[in-house]
């Protein structure tokens, strides 16, 4: 594993690997006039998001402060930033390719920015005795990071103070299955069937009440998939927010010319047994 995206790029380009993921979009720009590596770009279905701690151990476990940080989240700036313009702001926790994609989702903003409804939320937070503080956890990822710090900056001008503790990946992934130690963390899912499917897999790691209105909702548009029932949870989620989705992360992979049978499915994996040389 190289973990960091600079230094995945030399070790292609010098030979000590033939594929790599995510390369940096700067990478990819010095790459398209290359004689020895071809980058590649492509929509997939992966989504950035945050992840809220709904449970008891967490101030996140309002969902005003939930909505706070998404209306105060300019999720426009974040994608072209975070993801160095290989980012497009959410529209929907559905995903343009999944069967729930509706014609009134397209070309809206699931968040448009607005501080004041950000503010309105935040004090009515800090009236009811809520601290206004919370903390985002994050690895070493670069898009995760730079998408937790422009969160840490626009919940600042709210007056709700963020921590970003980064952490080294294993031990990330060792803390976030623990609902005491952290109150959000950045994080990526892809779900190339129906959006339930990504409910019914997700939803349980933030901590989210069992039962509830929306663990219900999702329970009946799991089990048949309806119009009517998935504009509904949708519309539910959208307003619970258990995950915030921030923007749809277009994928991106390099490799050596001379492999042939570079065949990638939609999460943007690549499948080992088509390559040859």
């Amino acid at each position: 594993v190289i973990a960091e995206a600079a230094q995945r790029a030399i070790e292609l380009e010098i030979g000590g690997v033939d594929f790599i993921y995510d390369p940096q979009a700067t990478d990819l720009a010095r790459f398209e006039s290359s004689d020895t590596v071809t980058p590649e770009v492509f929509s997939g279905s992966s989504v950035m998001n945050i992840y809220f701690n709904c449970s008891e151990y967490s101030r996140c476990q309002d969902k005003r402060m939930r909505q706070a940080v998404a209306y105060a989240t300019d999720t426009v700036a974040l994608a072209q930033v975070a993801s160095e313009g290989l980012g497009t702001a959410a529209a929907s926790i559905a995903h343009p390719i999944q069967l729930d994609w509706m014609p009134e989702y397209e070309g809206r903003i699931l968040y448009d920015q607005d501080m004041d409804k950000a503010q309105a939320l935040a004090d009515e937070l800090r009236a009811d005795g809520v601290e206004m503080a919370f903390s985002i956890m994050t690895d070493e990822n670069a898009m995760k990071r730079a998408s937790a710090t422009i969160i840490q900056e626009a919940c600042k001008q709210i007056g709700i103070a963020v921590e970003i503790e980064q952490l080294e990946s294993a031990v990330f992934q060792s803390r976030y299955g623990d609902l005491t130690a952290w109150d959000a963390y950045m994080g990526t899912n892809g779900s190339q069937i129906y959006v339930t499917s990504l409910m019914t897999t997700q939803i349980d790691r933030t901590g989210y009440p069992n039962p509830s209105e929306l663990r219900d909702a999702i329970n009946v548009a799991f089990e048949e998939w309806k119009e009517d029932t998935s504009r509904e949870v949708v519309a539910l989620w959208e307003q619970e927010i258990p995950i915030l989705p921030l923007f749809y992360r277009q994928a991106a992979v390099a490799y050596n010319k001379d492999l042939k049978g570079v065949d990638l499915d939609l999460s943007g994996l690549v499948h080992p047994g088509s390559l040859s040389w």
